[in-house]
């Protein structure tokens, strides 16, 4: 992992090993899509809300290595809540300026670790591992 300003969660410290969610399945319910991939991370989060998104367009070789880990991660069941808190959003556009086809968010609730992945208005949660953590921060200037 490339150095940079963007720290999704040191402030917290969390590592990228989530010993506290459960184990599944790997993902196969629907493949990551092609397309333009939108990486927003935010300059700070904080326990009122998330300040400062800054979104990019990834590049292919970047988009990639978003897209693989997205497509590496495994299912997990954890606790449905309300947050605020956002550490990071992924979009995949079928075009520029489209609207958002498939959607990876991580944020606070349930807890740090756990991606929610939309797609067609249902909403599955994943763990995440560090080959996106990195794969976020490499996309971020």
């Amino acid at each position: 992992m490339r150095s940079s300003g963007w720290n999704i969660r040191s402030h917290l410290g969390f590592p990228c090993w989530y010993p506290w969610l459960p184990h599944s399945q790997p993902v196969a319910a629907r493949a990551v899509p092609r397309g333009g991939v939108e990486v927003t991370g935010y300059t700070r989060t904080l326990l009122t809300g998330s300040i400062g998104p800054v979104t990019v367009i990834a590049k292919s070789k970047q988009a990639a290595a978003n897209r693989a880990a997205l497509a590496g991660l495994v299912r997990t069941s954890a606790p449905v809540c309300m947050e605020t808190v956002i550490y990071f959003k992924i979009s995949f556009l079928a075009y520029p300026s489209g609207r958002p086809t498939y959607v990876a968010i991580e944020d606070a609730c349930p807890t740090p670790g756990v991606v929610s992945v939309s797609v067609d208005g249902k909403t599955t949660q994943f763990k995440e591992d560090c080959a996106l953590q990195h794969a976020v921060v490499s996309a971020l200037p």
